[in-house]
């Protein structure tokens, strides 16, 4: 075995290790291919329509939507949109993606540098690898949402603390440091995140005999520094808005989680989301995190034992705050997944460490061997449908078919020959390999598909554009779709659609609705009006939109045929 690939050895230095450099050169290039091949979805256009109007008014510290404030979530990630989109020149698909590509490369290094405070190459380089190529980390590290850079900041926080006790730092470095990201995180998307880190820091502490450290003053000062974070926007926002409104900010997107608390509801979502984590989010790495089940592995775990209660805490406390309200998504507890990663890289250290032929350790060839299988029976499948039911979604030309199969045979044969000796190069060649298949699965073939089923919302509003007049605003009836707003790309101003004398103040004719279930119907507009055009702003395209924006023309009566001035 290489001396330097030895279990259990840490390293000072660990931001030169060229497995590092590998693996950030690896993923930029799995997470950056196809950034923008997948038009603006979901709640993507929230957030860029919101920092759209942060450039456009300087007001960075109220998140606003038709200059109109609003109580979502705090500003954080909006801002960080708003400064790519001030280098970058606009608020497009890259402004409000890159964040998310960044947070999920600093992520890595925080992983991997906690990993190498108490583990070796091998085991550091499993637990980054594994978080960045988690499928759901994939997705979402691909998009503009908030998930990236909540989880940077959140699982940032808990490691941050753990890699200064391990690497014996200064308590004053160790409690600063991570209440300071535990506040970042509050500031991106709300009280969730100081409840994370103190739930799982404070826990710790307390299960291990330790919680006089609570009352030192580094921690103290841990707390100070996390309350002087918050006050950088709070205090600005509150001389702008009142104290009062703060709340709203910060529970808003909260309580919105318990929303749906029928008995069935809740007790579905109690059987079922645990399933979704290990069988769904986490895969294909959650398999490993099966060995922690043996009571004799855990037996063997020695010196690796206390960060394993760290972790296994850490993710225990803050499950319930996924697993109770039935409306919660999976990527909620995506804050969570370096935790797992890391809990999966300390497997595979210890599972390297046994002897050759022993159970783990052919237990292990075998997972190798499957996953080696898997990019070889995908491409097959993408194949055979391309060619026999060319209209399915899933269907690719024949020429992407054949190549995505080409490669996918190289890495399923390099995974295959990784498997056939248990070193801990082999190790880190098989779970490159599967990465790699994943990274190019989700940055290829699952960007067509999804593009293919998307509606073509921007094709749509520069149709629009030609048809309005360019002397006349365009103004909405009530609230409009965030997509529609920063699609249009221009001030939208929102009037009430029971003062239809509204639009002769403005100087126009031309307005828009947003009709969703508690909308504005054509049959409320209080005059006549002829449509021009109708836009779904769904995320696919479906029979009968969800959410559509119509656009529609006053038809003045005679006496009104001139416009006003």
């Amino acid at each position: 075995m290489d001396s330097d690939l030895k279990p259990h050895e840490g390293s000072s230095s660990w931001w030169r290790e060229k497995e590092l450099w590998l693996l950030l050169l690896l993923l930029s290039g799995m997470y950056l291919t196809n950034l923008d091949g997948i038009t603006i979805r979901g709640e993507e256009s929230r957030r860029g329509r919101i920092a759209w109007e942060m450039l456009h008014s300087g007001n960075w510290y109220v998140p606003t939507m038709q200059e109109r404030p609003v109580f979502f979530r705090p500003p954080l990630q909006n801002a960080l949109i708003a400064t790519v989109a001030t280098m970058h020149g606009e608020v497009d698909a890259w402004s409000l993606r890159i964040p998310s590509v960044i947070a999920i490369l600093l992520t890595v290094i925080v992983i991997y540098g906690y990993g190498r405070s108490f583990l070796s190459r091998l085991g550091a380089f499993a637990a980054a690898l594994g978080f960045a190529s988690m499928g759901q980390v994939l997705e979402l590290g691909r998009l503009g949402e908030t998930e990236a850079v909540f989880t940077l900041f959140v699982a940032g926080s808990l490691l941050t603390w753990r890699w200064c006790w391990n690497a014996k730092a200064s308590p004053w470095l160790m409690w600063t440091s991570s209440y300071a990201l535990a506040a970042a995180a509050t500031l991106t998307k709300g009280p969730q995140a100081p409840m994370y880190f103190v739930g799982g820091v404070w826990l710790f502490l307390i299960v291990t005999r330790r919680w006089k450290l609570l009352l030192t003053l580094p921690h103290l000062a841990g707390i100070g520094v996390a309350l002087s974070v918050l006050a950088l926007w709070q205090v600005p926002y509150a001389m702008q808005m009142g104290l009062a409104t703060s709340f709203k900010v910060y529970v808003g997107d909260v309580a919105s989680r318990f929303g749906d608390m029928k008995t069935t509801t809740i007790i579905k979502h109690l059987i079922s989301f645990p399933l979704e984590i290990v069988f769904g989010s986490l895969l294909p790495w959650s398999l490993l995190l099966l060995c922690y089940a043996s009571r004799r592995f855990r037996d063997d775990l020695g010196r690796l034992r206390e960060d394993v209660l760290f972790l296994a805490l850490c993710a225990a406390i803050s499950f319930p705050s996924v697993w109770i309200p039935a409306t919660a998504s999976l990527r909620y507890y995506m804050p969570m997944f370096p935790i797992f990663a890391c809990l999966a890289g300390i497997a595979i250290e210890r599972i390297a460490a046994y002897a050759p032929g022993s159970f783990w350790p052919n237990l292990f060839v075998r997972y190798q061997r499957t996953l080696a299988l898997v990019p070889v029976g995908t491409a097959l499948v993408v194949l055979v449908v391309s060619v026999g039911w060319p209209s399915v979604s899933w269907s690719q030309t024949v020429t992407f078919s054949v190549c995505y199969l080409v490669a996918c045979g190289a890495i399923a044969g390099a995974g295959w020959y990784a498997a056939e000796r248990l070193t801990p190069r082999n190790i880190m060649i098989g779970m490159t390999t599967t990465a790699c298949f994943l990274g190019l699965t989700y940055s290829t073939l699952l960007v067509f598909v999804r593009q293919k089923i998307s509606e073509d919302a921007p094709g749509a509003i520069v149709q629009l554009r030609h048809q309005l007049p360019t002397d006349q605003p365009l103004v909405s009836l009530g609230p409009a779709h965030h997509l529609f707003l920063l699609l249009y790309g221009e001030p939208v101003k929102q009037l009430a659609v029971d003062h239809p004398e509204e639009l002769d103040r403005v100087g126009t004719d031309y307005f828009c609705f947003w009709v969703w279930s508690n909308g504005v119907k054509p049959a409320d507009i209080p005059f006549e009006w002829e449509q021009i055009a109708v836009i779904s702003c769904d995320r696919n395209r479906r029979s009968n939109p969800v959410d559509t924006m119509i656009v529609g023309r006053r038809i003045r009566p005679p006496q009104m045929a001139s416009r006003p001035d």
